[in-house]
């Protein structure tokens, strides 16, 4: 089902009173906006999924999420969730198998150049959906991007690509429990990598599954209004880079992991540079303040010798008390 798709840019469409096409100035502080809770919909048939994906193809905006085994050419995708404004969709790749892309509808959604997908960090999931199922997923609004756009519009380098987690503590708003269960399912899937391809699914793990895809709607209004037009065309540029940077390289994936390797390594590097140089300016401090400590030691012995000096001179000089009656009777 692969297509031409994917080579023009998203189109920035804003939420109902989003502020859209009129960012605020840089120096803005992002307001967070709690996620709207949507109705979950479980599509594991090509019934439901026909019916799922007519649907959402009269949406102007969705989000966007992919769970799977190693997601990637050479991994298993599972999971794919889309959410509109009123609905989480789950479409179940495992219960289905390849038709949910074909008659199911669900590839047509991903490669329109119409609907904006907004994903964070689309490149797994974009060279997962190519290679195994042959859609050539187009039209995205990367969220890692977008925070990398809005941080160097701030005048701040970026140096390794944001998480999800930092990303949504910074414009969304969760909860602890909410972020105890991420790390409940990021723990189990540590100790069972194939936790995605387990029917039926844990009720965890749909919980999970529905969570970041309720935040990103909200996240890319966010960026509707924080992001100036200038912020907006690299946004652009670079997301249309990320959709291609794995799914058109044999060795994209490969190449991504060794190169985050080396970001990791570059930012461990000056961070270690930066603690040196910390330790060193306050080993000068304490140095500075060693000798401070000796020279008000060094003036205060002065000072104490002076006292003294002048006490002995006193006691040599003080006459010795006379009684009154031995001066009269001197006279």
């Amino acid at each position: 089902m692969s297509s031409n798709s994917g080579g023009q840019g998203f189109q920035w469409y804003g939420g109902r009173g989003s502020g859209a096409g009129r960012a605020r100035t840089k120096s803005s502080a992002p307001a967070k906006v709690a996620p709207r809770a949507l109705e979950l919909v479980l599509v594991d048939t090509l019934i439901k999924a026909k019916s799922a994906s007519a649907a959402l193809m009269t949406e102007r905006v969705l989000a966007l999420d992919c769970e799977g085994t190693a997601l990637s050419r050479t991994g298993r995708l599972c999971l794919v969730q889309i959410a509109s404004r009123k609905k989480a969709y789950l479409f179940d790749v495992v219960a289905i198998g390849d038709e949910l892309f074909t008659a199911g509808g669900i590839g047509p959604l991903l490669e329109s150049e119409t609907i904006v997908k907004v994903v964070h960090d689309c490149r797994q999931d974009s060279d997962a959906l190519y290679w195994q199922f042959n859609v050539k997923l187009s039209n995205v609004f990367d969220t890692q991007v977008a925070y990398t756009a809005w941080r160097e519009q701030k005048g701040i380098e970026v140096t390794i690509p944001v998480g999800l987690k930092t990303l949504l503590r910074t414009f969304s708003v969760t909860t602890v429990e909410e972020e105890n269960l991420k790390a409940s399912i990021k723990s189990q899937f540590q100790d069972n990598p194939r936790l995605w391809e387990q029917r039926p699914l844990p009720a965890e793990a749909i919980t999970y599954a529905k969570f970041d895809i309720e935040h990103l709607l909200n996240v890319h209004t966010q960026f509707n209004k924080y992001l100036q037009p200038e912020a907006k065309v690299k946004v652009n540029a670079r997301t249309l880079e990320y959709l291609d940077e794995f799914r058109m390289d044999e060795q994209g994936p490969a190449k991504a992991r060794a190169r985050f390797a080396k970001m990791v390594e570059k930012v461990q590097a000056e961070r270690e540079a930066k603690a040196k140089e910390i330790a060193a300016q306050k080993e000068e401090e304490e140095k500075d303040k060693e000798g401070k400590s000796n020279l008000e030691q060094g003036d205060g012995l002065e000072k104490r010798d002076e006292r003294e000096s002048n006490s002995n001179m006193f006691n040599e000089f003080k006459f010795e008390p006379v009684d009154i009656r031995d001066v009269f009777d001197d006279a």
